[in-house]
C-alpha cells in the first residue's frame, strides 16, 4: 500500500489536500485542479470485491463490474479474511451478517496500511447486531443507524414511495475524479436506506470527513432491525446517507459509507432512476486509486 506514497505526495504538491471537518458545499473545480486530476495516472486499479457474510452476491452485480472493468479496473473476488496487501480497494456490498472478531483484524491489518473500502449498507430488517463492524468502524468516527428512512413530503419521493427518498448534494472529497459528471447525473434517490452519522471523539482530530449526500429534514428514521433495548426514532432532522472518512494516521487510509446499496444490482443497474447514486460510487472508486 506504501507504493502510492510518491503519487499521493504528488497529488497533495498540486491539490493541497486538506485536513478537518466541514458540512460546507465545495467550490467549483478550478481548470489546474481539474487537470490535476485528470492527468495523474493511478498506479494501478487492484479492485476486490468481497464475498462472505451475506454480502450481494457477485453475479448480481456483474453489469456493475462489467462497467468497472471496461474503466480500466481489474476485478477479483475474495473475504474478509484474506485481503491482499496490494489491493486498492474493497467493496463491502450490503452484508447481512456481521463479520468476526478475526475479520476485523484483517480488515485492520489492510486498512491500516492505507487501504481504502467501499461500504454499502442498507437498512436491514432482521436482528442482526453488527458488533464488530460498528467495532471497526470507530477509528474512523463513522457510525451507523439501526433504521429504515421514509420520507413524509410525497415531492421527494420516487413513484410514491416513502422508502425512495430523495436525497441532496452536500460535499464531496477532495479532488474526486468524475465529481462534475456525478453531480450532473441528476437527483439521487435511495431506497430503503439507513442512516450514518458522525462521532465526535479522540479520533476526530486526525479524520477529514463529511457528508457527501443527505435527506431533507422532512423524513423520519424509523427504528428497523438490529437488537437496540430502545432505539432512537430521528425526526425533524437532514439525515446522511453517503458521506467519506480519511484518517490521516493511517496512511490516509478511507472508507466511503452508502446506507442503500440495490441500485448496483443487475435489476436496477441499467435503470436511470439508478444512475446519479452509480456515478458517486464510480467517483468514489476513482477517487480511491488517487490516494
Amino acid at each position: 500500500m506504501y507504493r502510492k506514497t510518491a503519487l499521493f505526495c504528488i497529488l497533495a504538491l498540486l491539490a493541497g489536500v486538506s485536513g478537518g471537518c466541514s458540512e460546507t458545499p465545495a467550490p467549483a473545480d478550478s481548470t489546474a485542479e481539474t487537470q490535476a486530476v485528470t492527468e495523474a495516472k493511478p498506479v494501478s486499479k487492484e479492485l476486490y470485491y468481497i464475498t462472505g457474510n451475506g454480502t450481494t452476491a457477485a453475479a448480481d452485480v456483474s453489469d456493475f463490474r462489467a462497467q468497472l472493468e471496461t474503466d480500466g479496473y481489474v476485478w477479483h473476488e475474495t473475504t474478509l479474511s484474506d485481503i491482499p496487501a496490494d489491493a486498492d480497494a474493497i467493496i463491502v456490498n450490503a452484508p447481512t451478517q456481521d463479520i468476526t472478531k478475526e475479520e476485523m483484524n484483517s480488515l485492520n491489518a489492510y486498512m491500516n496500511e492505507g487501504g481504502h473500502m467501499l461500504l454499502l449498507l442498507p437498512a436491514y430488517e432482521e436482528d442482526t447486531e453488527f458488533k464488530y463492524l460498528s467495532q471497526f468502524l470507530e477509528p474512523y468516527c463513522i457510525a451507523f443507524d439501526y433504521n429504515r428512512i421514509a420520507e413524509t413530503d410525497a415531492s421527494r419521493t420516487l413513484n410514491g414511495d416513502m422508502y425512495y427518498v430523495q436525497t441532496d448534494y452536500i460535499s464531496r472529497p477532495d479532488n474526486m475524479p468524475l465529481y462534475s459528471s456525478a453531480q450532473d447525473a441528476g437527483i439521487v434517490h435511495f431506497r430503503d436506506a439507513r442512516s450514518f452519522h458522525y462521532l465526535y471523539q479522540d479520533h476526530f482530530s486526525t479524520v477529514k470527513q463529511d457528508v457527501i449526500l443527505k435527506t431533507a429534514a422532512s423524513v423520519v428514521g424509523e427504528p428497523y432491525g438490529g437488537q437496540e433495548d430502545d432505539p432512537l426514532t430521528y425526526e425533524d432532522t437532514a439525515l446522511s446517507v453517503m458521506g467519506f472518512a480519511r484518517n490521516e494516521t493511517l496512511a490516509n487510509a478511507s472508507i466511503v459509507f452508502v446506507g442503500a446499496a440495490d441500485f448496483l444490482e443487475n435489476s436496477n443497474y441499467s435503470d436511470e432512476n439508478c444512475a446519479p447514486a452509480a456515478a458517486w460510487v464510480h467517483s468514489s472508486l476513482d477517487w480511491f486509486v488517487l490516494y
